[in-house]
């Protein structure tokens, strides 16, 4: 395949092809005829680089391991600095016209600066609100130092970004605000599923009304409001027509206790 059969090099610290967002961006433009390249991290077991639908698949053997808020950022730095040596390999190699950055880290962004010098165009997928995550999971204030380097990280990584990505119009909110940004620089891609990844999914009972939610669990989204909602129409309707309306949670999260608590009472 020539040069131009890669135009888009997605970078993550994440497992690909486990990663489903990653994944769809893939699987799209594979639709279109192209292939792209991905630079990932590394399981044990897992191949250095493989070729999967005519993918370029390269992998970083760093992994991540559970530990304080430094050793994480450690491994982070580490990952950045090994994938900005390859990203540069592979830009001079393939001449790709765009890096496609998946957080987190934030600041995985700058691993590819040296693209963005030789004409590539960056785009910064936020999978998630760092600083706010952060909070959530340490209960750490808005003012505390380790917030406020986050909140650094999470601007000048925007700055450097032609385009950003977010999953939904609350995160949006928050990024413009926060950031002074042109509503114009950022979009939504909502998480959601590949269909053609399903071929064989069963056919869902016309007599219930499913309500899905599948993501990290955070207090952010309000989920409560959920709940809170189907408690007041259960009182609202017949009980036989009630038992029909299903929520179902796919994920985990600091929040997800305070949802089964309130579902419980």
């Amino acid at each position: 395949m020539n040069k131009s059969g890669y135009p888009v090099c997605h970078l993550l610290y994440e497992e690909y092809p486990r990663d489903p967002r990653v994944r769809r961006y893939v699987n799209a433009l594979n639709s279109t005829g192209k292939k792209c390249i991905v630079v990932c991290s590394k399981k044990k077991n897992e191949k250095y680089f493989e070729v999967l639908g005519g993918n370029l698949i390269y992998r970083i053997p760093v992994s991540k391991k559970r530990g304080s808020f430094f050793l994480t950022l450690l491994e982070y730095l580490l990952f950045a600095w090994i994938s900005s040596f390859l990203l540069l390999y592979l830009q001079l190699r393939y001449r790709f016209k765009i890096v496609h950055v998946h957080t987190l880290p934030d600041f995985l962004i700058f691993a590819a600066l040296w693209n963005k010098i030789f004409g590539a165009k960056l785009i910064l997928d936020l999978h998630e609100i760092f600083p706010e995550l952060y909070m959530a999971r340490t209960g750490a204030a808005y003012d505390s130092f380790k917030v406020k380097l986050l909140i650094l990280a999470e601007k000048y990584s925007i700055k450097l970004a032609n385009k950003v990505i977010t999953i939904h119009d609350n995160a949006k909110d928050i990024f413009v605000k926060r950031n002074n940004l042109n509503d114009e620089k950022i979009s939504v891609v909502m998480n959601s599923v590949d269909p053609g990844e399903f071929p064989n999914a069963a056919t869902p009972d016309e007599n219930e009304f499913i309500i899905i939610y599948n993501g990290t669990i955070v207090r952010l989204l309000n989920l409560t409001m959920v709940v809170e909602a189907l408690a007041k129409l259960k009182e609202q309707m017949p009980t036989e027509d009630f038992r029909r309306v299903v929520f179902r949670l796919y994920g985990d999260g600091p929040a997800l206790n305070d949802i089964l608590s309130l579902a419980e009472t």
